[in-house]
């Protein structure tokens, strides 16, 4: 199929990858195109993988917790920082071992379908109907250490960008109740609002991280490359991209959401109670949508190699 947006410019070594190259507009349109085509491959390679994963945690949840805690089985998370935390939750509230437990395996069943969605993209951009559901899942697996390698990276290079949410936290319970009419409570206003600007800026340079950090799972995916490797080749190909990185992904994120609400609203005049809502939600999100992510990062990072290519090549010549 054709692409827009082909640039003239583009030295020769580049020529065959050019279509690749688009806006963060193109980036989205064409994650959308590549999901579409290809949706019920999706649906074996990451959807029914999730959704079976969830249906289980939700029996587990339900035999072990009690149906009151349903709300807490979507336990399928490829951020290793996330679960962490859970783990971390289990010292305030050891009812939350079970949920640490379900959200590590989780990890690795997430890491692995996200990854397959990668391969199978990777195969298909640019040459439709290549790449099968098993070679994507075979690859998905014989990477998977890596993946969460890279996925631990991030998550240890993003902490000190959380951490001013945390002391914030920490610093208005130890304030403990507040009485306005108390001298101190001037003194303690301005210490909490330095905190939280402080926070601020931290979480803005977090977020300037986090973006150039994107396309480092699917270089480990598809470059075979190591963990570290990954992530110094990542912040290479989004030099001087953050913008185009940054609007693609708030584009897609938007896009998301709209799909999600939409999708909601629906799901909310048909089934009866919160926790029924919240369970169909989940379903249908992680059967049909839980690729679109990895698709995207997919398109993006064939986009930031031919721009990468295009400006290594004219700073030789």
């Amino acid at each position: 199929m054709a692409f827009e947006d082909v640039p003239t410019d583009v030295p020769d070594n580049t020529e065959d990858d050019a279509h690749f190259r688009v806006g963060a507009t193109g980036v989205v349109s064409r994650t959308f195109t590549l999901w579409t085509r290809r949706l019920v491959h999706y649906v074996m390679v990451t959807g029914v993988i999730l959704t079976l994963y969830y249906a289980v945690s939700l029996v587990t949840v339900w035999i072990v917790l009690g149906p009151s805690y349903l709300t807490l089985a979507n336990v399928i998370d490829n951020n290793p920082l996330s679960v962490m935390f859970k783990a971390l939750g289990v010292i305030l509230d050891p009812t939350q071992l079970i949920i640490a437990v379900l959200s590590l395996v989780g990890l690795l069943i997430s890491n692995i379908a996200n990854a397959a969605a990668i391969k199978l993209a990777y195969d298909d951009y640019g040459n439709p109907g290549a790449g099968t559901v098993g070679d994507s899942i075979s690859t998905a697996v014989s990477r998977l250490v890596k993946v969460i390698a890279i996925g631990l990276i991030e998550a240890l290079i993003m902490i000190p960008f959380i951490l001013p949410f945390i002391i914030v936290g920490l610093y208005f319970i130890s304030a403990g109740p507040i009485n306005p009419y108390d001298p101190a409570f001037f003194q303690l206003m301005q210490q909490m609002i330095a905190l939280i600007f402080a926070s601020f800026i931290v979480i803005l340079i977090g977020v300037y991280v986090m973006i150039r950090l994107t396309p480092a799972l699917v270089i480990g995916v598809v470059e075979d490359k190591g963990a570290m490797d990954s992530v110094k080749h990542a912040f290479r190909l989004t030099k001087g991209q953050f913008w185009h990185v940054f609007g693609s992904f708030i584009i897609v994120i938007i896009a998301l959401f709209v799909v999600g609400l939409v999708i909601g609203t629906v799901i909310m005049f048909i089934t009866p109670g919160y926790i029924a809502l919240n369970v169909l939600s989940a379903i249908i999100s992680l059967l049909f949508l839980s690729s679109i992510m990895p698709i995207f990062q997919t398109v993006l990072y064939k986009d930031l190699v031919v721009r990468y290519k295009i400006e290594t090549s004219q700073e030789y010549w």
